[in-house]
């Protein structure tokens, strides 16, 4: 990402990180990055780095997982993924589209921050557009990818990536395994993260965005950690007979000290209400006592 433009106005990192913290990222900024923050984790936990970008930029311009768009108007989670050492099969399962191509999904995307502001901007329904004037889906899939609406024989971007200023059809989707980017000095699992370079703002970033920033392992470590504290303390209470916390809920037996019939008590889940209905016709006899009392 270019990062002034993906606040939309910050030029330097002390007043990104300034805005940040004071106001956090703009709506359709907000659903970016977290869709990159996602994308990424994805990458980590399959091991499948994907991305979009073009052949002349240093950097990847986009990363593309499960809630990126392709050519054909279908979701990446509608083609198949099938990655081997000789070639990448992507094809759709919805329509005659043989590999997953990204498009930009939103304005923001290619850089058009001022259309959701728009009165009656239908977010929705936007699509990004040939210089034909058609959109992407009423091209063909597959190359050349022309239009269906005219006699337009390619499709031909109206608009530039926002990562890199170049056109859509300058660009491509690239499938490569985390072996491959580490001989090629690309960044991986943490590094590979939306605003890695600039871990201030990553943090209060994904601290605004509400999204866990561990590692893959790390989670499954926390995890584990989590889950042995869970069984030590399991295990602690019932030797010991004690209640488990609010939450819990668990059968008891204490045996007489002196004979082998065991004492039953069942400790009552404290998360929920227990109040145990009252026959009106019949009342408990205290409630028969106080009315005698009352009517003397």
């Amino acid at each position: 990402f270019d990062l002034p433009k993906m606040m939309g106005q910050a030029n330097n990192e002390q007043t990104i990180l300034q805005c940040v913290q004071q106001i956090g990222p703009s709506v359709g900024a907000q659903k970016m990055l977290t869709w990159e923050f996602q994308h990424a984790q994805e990458a980590e936990m399959s091991g499948v780095y994907i991305t979009w970008r073009s052949p002349q930029a240093k950097d990847d311009c986009f990363r593309v997982g499960s809630n990126s768009k392709c050519f054909c108007g279908h979701l990446f989670t509608s083609h198949e993924k099938k990655l081997t050492a000789k070639k990448t099969s992507t094809q759709c399962q919805k329509c005659d589209c043989k590999h997953f191509q990204f498009v930009p999904r939103r304005p923001e995307e290619v850089g058009m921050w001022w259309l959701p502001r728009r009165k009656g901007f239908n977010i929705n329904t936007w699509r990004a557009s040939c210089q034909c004037k058609h959109s992407h889906e009423e091209h063909k899939p597959n190359r050349p990818m022309n239009c269906k609406k005219c006699g337009c024989y390619s499709f031909q971007s109206d608009f530039c990536c926002l990562g890199c200023d170049q056109k859509f059809e300058e660009h491509e989707t690239l499938f490569e395994t985390e072996r491959e980017r580490q001989v090629q000095g690309k960044p991986i699992r943490q590094e590979f993260l939306p605003l890695a370079q600039n871990p201030e703002i990553q943090r209060e970033t994904m601290k605004k965005l509400g999204i866990d920033g561990r590692s893959a392992e790390q989670r499954f470590l926390d995890e584990l950690e989590e889950e042995k504290r869970q069984a030590q303390e399991e295990q602690t209470h019932s030797s010991l007979g004690i209640p488990l916390k609010s939450g819990q809920k668990e059968l008891v037996l204490n045996p007489h000290k002196g004979g082998s019939v065991p004492q039953v008590s069942v400790i009552i889940d404290k998360s929920k209400n227990y109040n145990p209905k009252q026959d009106v016709k019949r009342p408990e006899k205290s409630i028969q006592l106080m009315n005698k009392n009352l009517k003397k």
